[in-house]
């Protein structure tokens, strides 16, 4: 998961100017909680905008949010992670 937001998304640009690709770790938890719960595309992308404005104070880009959401919707699907049935 890390390695999906620091290549693909990667707001500040910190791996793209050479820095750690750790830069974003601590946002993983929030997010992994949330695909874990069965979240769609869209409210993954709005929580990494939500992260790139609240956190970050940068420009938001809901286009890359979108493209990353789905990049870790797909991994949370190919790995049969779904929400558990109550």
């Amino acid at each position: 998961m890390g390695t999906i937001l620091a290549q693909a998304w990667d707001p500040l640009g910190t791996v793209k100017k050479g820095g750690f690709y750790d830069e974003y770790d601590s946002y993983v938890p929030r997010i992994v909680h949330q695909a874990k719960q069965g979240a769609t595309v869209e409210e993954l992308a709005s929580t990494l905008v939500s992260i790139e404005i609240e956190r970050m104070w940068v420009a938001p880009d809901m286009s890359r949010a979108l493209v990353v959401a789905g990049l870790i919707k797909n991994l949370f699907d190919s790995v049969g992670c779904h929400p558990a049935k109550t």
